[in-house]
């Protein structure tokens, strides 16, 4: 090879590079939660990461379920994650703390620079100390940067020891400096004792009045800074009251955190938000708000707050869900509830030895918006021994699918793991119940990875708690990427569906059939030879789009049908993978194989349609704007589209797979 050849070789490679920099192409606008409300945009799952607390040697001194009460805060490129630690040391014994249930606790600050990937140790910027209101523990908080001032301000419950009896209150610290991690200075005077604000709320006429049987709540906790407005800080906080159980969110501002003035004249969240739920709840019903995250977005403020039954200290048996509100003013104390809410329910795994659910099992929630205006969700999910439990980290996209089970959960021994969660929160994060299934899990302690649900053949199945979000009229699509290990010994294996209403089946003469049961009260069915190959994992998916059925396999059109009707909506109906029977005691038997994702979308499958160009160089060389020539001018199509993730209307798809990426660029380098 020349030199002038090897020289223009590398002009040619560095010559994009060179241009990602030189002109900048602007993002696309990340979905809002107004687009969340509409069904526009969903939470799709990012990444678990734990925070027990530990010994000096690195071991475990106690799980990470106890540090919770997380706030997660944004400043350019760095995103800091507070929370509380519990059991950092021993409890003095024959101390004023030396009470039972009763560990020291602190709270300590880490740091992100991947969008909450991976983040540093924690560093402890609050103890209890003697000297202060924060005797025995400084838990849940909430910080908020003021950047008038440069100045840090933490507000959190905090544990002392009055005439012998532990309470809790409010406290505040600051730190003026635009990095959290360092000293920070407790504020003397900015101590909100129990029932100081509450009582200012819960006068005669009020809900929180009536509810709680006269002015009788106190104990503020759980606080969050709302923001600042004007020269004011807004922060909202949980009331309780222990004669019934019941839990409240209030609002208040103040100029100084020694002065505080109501916000809102009376509970904006209590038992009257979710007393229709329908989700199960013990027969005293929901007993009202515990912990709530609320963000901006104009013209709302939005909401996410726990609302448990039985009480707010963690109860055996309890339904723990989180539900979306929002109002247009801080001021109102009746909030538009989600129409689908619970938008997030507690799960209903067990301990082995109990059949009980997981206390608290979800917990601790944060609503934020990192510093392109994307907004994330995280909360943290408590199941057992560490392995499953973790912070668990969420993106708001437009594009996630409705459902999607990637099977995270420690799957291991069904023993320990009987149910499953999807990777994507739409109307709800849709849990199903996993029937003697077993998994190919590795390590769940980082990351929480994929692995592969085993079936086998027989009895294994996984069945949906909620079957109402499972039901579609029309336009759904339904995929399975599937590894049949032998076929169905007689009649059929169903695989996947909601029971008499859609469904993908296998059969043991090698047919795959889709079936949709429609308002005509007929199953219409769009059937193909189904091409096995043993120990490989296919592709299999159903949709349905406007009364049309059609089936793929490996992304090839493989049948379909025109039913021209909608399905026939039932009530009560579970979602199914597998079956509880074999298939030679029926139709529907199990299928013997290896499930490695599952997804469920609210909208019709569309394949991806190849940009073809009527004269010479063709488009699946580099030519993206189909002109004489391919240049400069296809890789800045490429670059717009890749840089702000463009999922329709392609142009610079060269090799046709429905997504630019470095692919895509290597095939117009290879053909300039």
């Amino acid at each position: 090879m020349s030199f002038l050849t090897k020289f223009t070789t590398l002009i040619y490679f560095f010559i994009p590079f060179y241009f990602l920099n030189l002109f900048p192409t602007q993002a696309a606008t990340p979905p809002t939660l107004s687009d969340y409300w509409n069904h526009q945009a969903y939470f799709q799952f990012v990444k678990k990461n734990i925070m027990p607390t530990l010994n000096p040697d690195g071991s475990w001194r106690s799980g990470p379920s106890m540090n919770g009460g997380i706030d997660i805060e944004v400043r350019g490129n760095t995103w800091y994650l507070f929370h509380r630690e519990y059991n950092y040391k021993d409890v003095v014994s024959g101390s004023a703390c030396d009470k039972p249930d009763t560990l020291y606790a602190r709270v300590v600050v880490r740091q992100s620079t991947d969008k909450g990937l991976t983040w540093s140790a924690g560093t402890p910027i609050l103890e209890p100390a003697d000297t202060y209101y924060d005797y025995c523990a400084n838990a849940d908080g909430d910080a908020y940067f003021d950047a008038s001032t440069t100045t840090w301000h933490y507000i959190y419950q905090c544990l002392n020891s009055e005439n012998g009896n532990l309470v809790w209150g409010l406290c505040h610290a600051t730190r003026q400096n635009a990095n959290p991690v360092g000293a920070w200075v407790k504020d003397t005077n900015g101590i909100v004792k129990s029932g100081d604000l509450w009582r200012r709320i819960c006068l005669p006429g009020t809900k929180c009045n009536q509810i709680s049987g006269g002015n009788n709540v106190a104990d503020e906790g759980t606080p969050e800074f709302v923001g600042k407005i004007g020269d004011s800080f807004y922060v909202t906080f949980h009331g309780y009251t222990p004669s019934g159980g019941y839990g409240y969110r209030g609002i208040a501002s103040t100029k100084d955190f020694k002065t505080w003035a109501i916000v809102a004249p009376d509970s904006i969240a209590d038992k009257y938000s979710c007393a229709n739920w329908q989700i199960g709840y013990d027969a005293a019903g929901c007993i009202g708000a515990g912990a709530a995250s609320l963000i901006r977005e104009d013209p709302y403020y939005y909401m996410l707050v726990e609302l448990p039954d039985k009480n707010l200290a963690c109860a055996s048996g309890q339904k723990w869900p989180f539900g979306l509100f929002r109002s247009t003013a801080l001021s109102n104390v009746t909030w538009d509830s989600y129409p689908d809410n619970p938008m997030v329910y507690s799960s209903m795994q067990h301990p082995p030895d109990s059949s009980e659910c997981w206390l608290c099992n979800i917990q601790y929630m944060r609503l934020f918006h990192d510093a392109d205006n994307t907004v994330y969700l995280a909360f943290l999910k408590v199941w057992g021994d560490g392995r499953t439990t973790g912070l668990y980290l969420y993106k708001l996209v437009a594009n996630a699918k409705y459902i999607d089970y990637q099977f995270r959960e420690d799957l291991r021994d069904v023993a320990k793991t009987e149910y499953t969660q999807s990777d994507t929160i739409s109307r709800f994060n849709s849990e199903i119940r996993l029937f003697n299934t077993t998994s190919n899990a590795q390590n769940y302690e980082s990351g929480a990875p994929k692995s592969n649900l085993v079936f086998n053949g027989t009895n294994s199945y996984a069945q949906s708690l909620w079957s109402k979000p499972f039901l579609f009229e029309n336009n759904f699509t339904l995929s399975l990427d599937l590894k049949l290990n032998s076929l169905p010994p007689t009649n059929s294996a169903r695989l996947a569906g909601v029971e008499n209403s859609y469904q993908l089946e296998a059969y043991f003469n090698r047919q795959l059939c889709a079936w949709v049961f429609t308002t005509d009260n007929q199953w219409h069915d769009a059937c193909s030879f189904l091409p096995v190959t043993y120990n490989q994992f296919n592709n299999y998916l159903m949709t349905y789009q406007n009364g049309k059925l059609i089936l793929y396999i490996n992304g090839q059109l493989a049948a379909s049908n025109t039913v021209g009707l909608n399905l026939l909506l039932q009530p009560d109906k579970k979602f199914l993978i597998g079956s509880s029977a074999s298939p030679t005691a029926g139709v529907w038997g199990s299928f013997n194989g290896e499930l490695k994702n599952l997804w469920l979308d609210d909208k019709a499958y569309v394949p991806p349609a190849c940009q073809t160009c009527s004269s010479a160089p063709a488009h699946n060389l580099g030519n993206a704007n189909c002109d004489a020539q391919i240049n400069i001018l296809d890789f800045l199509k490429w670059k717009r589209e890749f840089v702000s993730h463009k999922s329709t209307n392609l142009t610079a798809d060269f090799n046709c797979d429905n997504t630019i990426n470095l692919n895509d660029f290597t095939v117009w380098r290879n053909n300039l």
